[in-house]
């Protein structure tokens, strides 16, 4: 297996942590949450393979990023970070506890279970993402109009936008789109279970949308059988997206959790 090096932004100093983010996003995603917690850690905004300023290489799966982050660490020289993740980084963060049960001083989860999710949306999304013609596009709203037919929510186009640049006079996407097309089922695939709980002695804290449907109450017996002990909170008002939705209270709650267990 080839290792890459990925990309990365670094704030603050102190005990590490580690903000993983998720599909289409970027590490730049963490930025507005890592600011505010940048006198008291050390954090680190990776961006995943196939993602933001890293290399793009032919797959990617939870193993491969977790072989990533876990590679990442040593090369920072970073010993038991604590790990947050969002959505796919999330999972992320769950397969590396499956990999390295040892490695992290602390678990973040934030909004999204282990199990596996349908993959059709962002089947939908990439497909509609590749068929714009980066030769012909004038500019950013071009894409945009063009995008809105098939991506009808105006916050979800201006996010994948997001990663839309120019240089020059050239249009490029800055993650990988035809090979998250092709492992979508990998990327939207069920982590697996693992023989034994994580101790209780590495503290995990699972954030939900309360609007979200991204956990069910179903979900709740599955992190049991993956954590010997776990916290569970909602965050009021927000969808997928809790620390861009609700900002000052998903760090409320997140420093809450970091003041219990790190400060």
């Amino acid at each position: 297996m080839t290792e890459i090096e990925l990309a990365f932004e670094k704030l603050g100093s102190g005990p590490p942590l580690i903000c993983l983010h998720g599909l289409y996003g970027a590490g730049r995603n963490w930025r507005q949450i890592a600011r505010a917690l940048s006198s008291d850690f050390g954090i680190y905004l990776p961006d995943a393979r196939n993602h933001g300023k890293s290399p793009w290489t032919e797959a990617i799966s939870y193993p491969l990023m977790a072989k990533d982050l876990f590679n990442f660490m040593q090369r920072q020289g970073l010993e038991k970070p604590i790990l947050l993740g969002h959505s796919m980084g999330g999972k992320t963060v769950m397969q590396f506890a499956f990999d390295y049960p040892q490695e992290a001083a602390g678990l973040i989860i934030v909004d999204v279970a282990a199990r596996a999710y349908e993959s059709e949306f962002h089947g939908h999304l990439l497909q509609s993402l590749l068929r714009l013609n980066l030769q012909t596009l004038s500019s950013r709203q071009e894409a945009e109009f063009l995008l809105e037919s098939a991506v009808p929510d105006r916050g979800v186009r201006q996010f994948l936008l997001s990663s839309l640049q120019r240089e020059d006079t050239n249009w490029r996407w800055k993650m990988n789109l035809s090979g998250l097309l092709k492992d979508l089922p990998k990327i939207m695939g069920a982590v697996p279970l693992p023989v034994h709980a994580l101790s209780k002695e590495i503290p995990v804290l699972v954030m939900a949308g309360a609007l979200s449907s991204y956990i069910q109450a179903s979900d709740q017996l599955d992190f049991q059988q993956r954590f010997e002990t776990f916290e569970s909170i909602q965050i009021p008002g927000s969808g997928h997206w809790l620390h861009v939705e609700q900002p000052k209270l998903f760090l409320s709650e997140l420093k809450i959790f970091l003041k219990r267990w790190f400060m």
